[in-house]
């Protein structure tokens, strides 16, 4: 998920996910995704060398 919201819980992204797995619109390596496993936060620090 790009740009999540601050605060974002555990329980919020499972239920987002579960709804994407219902409605089957994604799919990785062609196959279905059928079960939640994990959500990550991916946090870029950016450092300006100038």
């Amino acid at each position: 998920m790009a740009d999540p919201r601050e605060g974002l819980t555990l329980a919020e992204a499972k239920t987002a996910a579960d709804k994407i797995i219902a409605a089957n619109v994604l799919t990785s390596g062609g196959l279905e995704l059928t079960e939640f496993t994990e959500a990550r936060i991916k946090t870029v620090t950016i450092d300006v060398l100038a």
